[in-house]
């Protein structure tokens, strides 16, 4: 299996849980790694430091995230 291949699989396995709760927390525990996205919106606003990147961090899970405001500092 190449990489590009290895890496479509686990995009098609990836979810977006919403704000359910209990489903976050279901999903951060079985998760290997987790994807973070951040962008500024057309106002400049950004978010500050995302409770989920806490979150994924405090479960010891390794976390790919965007460049913005303080994530770069967790």
């Amino acid at each position: 299996m190449s990489q590009a291949d290895a890496f479509m699989g686990a995009f098609d396995q990836a979810g977006d849980v919403g704000h359910d709760e209990r489903a976050v927390h279901v999903q951060l525990h079985q998760a290997q790694v987790v994807a973070l996205t951040s962008i500024q919106d057309r106002q400049g606003r950004r978010e500050g430091i995302p409770v989920s990147l806490m979150e994924a961090l405090a479960l010891e899970r390794p976390v790919v995230a965007s460049n913005q405001s303080g994530i770069p500092e967790l």
